[in-house]
């Protein structure tokens, strides 16, 4: 915000058990760091809300399935899983058009695994407070919503949790220039270039929301 000495910034993050303002404060390297590490260190975990979101998986005779275990390298000699996982009908459960194909899933693991790779080399691996892990659902249901979650399931354990729909990775308006991801997406010629880079894109702007949990010492550029 302009003010008459110049600028203020405020902060906030808003979403699923999480409410939290900092600022405003002028606009000065040391005070914005400050406000990122107030930020960070009243950030409440989202155990609750992940629970929230299995139960709606659970209740719809949908489970998770792993598809694939990866190990990204950052900050040294530090390493990060990164698991993928798919859900599925339950055993003798129909799930009809919910159920993702392999081409669906392929692809969008593909797409997001550049996004996540991206992040992590390009912010979080400065970071010392990077998360231990990193899970990734891919889900063709109705609910949960697509969102991430910090969860935190034992001492001195942190992870990222982040669920990917269909509907909002193979949507029709990937290459709408009106969002980041659809702007993205719009660089490309064939359908399938467009979801690709509206998928990474996407990727990347839920890994965006870990810089609001893990920024304390991080050197902020412009």
């Amino acid at each position: 915000m302009q003010t008459d000495d110049g600028y203020n910034l405020t902060m906030r993050k808003h979403g699923p058990g999480v409410d939290k303002t900092v600022g405003p404060t002028a606009i000065e390297e040391r005070n914005t760091k400050q406000d990122m590490q107030s930020l960070y260190q009243n950030r409440p975990n989202q155990n609750a809300d992940w629970e929230t979101a299995k139960i709606q998986i659970q209740n719809a005779n949908f489970t998770w399935k792993l598809i694939e275990r990866k190990v990204k390298d950052v900050a040294g000699d530090r390493q990060i899983p990164i698991n993928y996982w798919k859900v599925i009908p339950k055993p003798n459960v129909n799930g009809g058009k919910s159920v993702l194909s392999n081409d669906e899933i392929k692809e969008m693991q593909s797409s997001v695994h550049s996004g996540i790779k991206k992040v992590l080399r390009g912010v979080l691996g400065k970071n010392p407070l990077i998360p231990d892990r990193i899970q990734v659902l891919f889900s063709g249901l109705g609910n949960p919503r697509q969102q991430a979650w910090y969860v935190e399931p034992g001492t001195n354990q942190r992870g990222f949790i982040i669920l990917f729909k269909r509907t909002k990775m193979m949507a029709p308006e990937t290459s709408n220039p009106q969002s980041i991801a659809g702007f993205e997406g719009s660089k490309k010629y064939t359908n399938t270039g467009k979801r690709e880079k509206w998928q990474e894109a996407t990727a990347i702007h839920e890994m965006g929301h870990m810089l609001n949990l893990d920024v304390q010492g991080f050197e902020f550029g412009a």
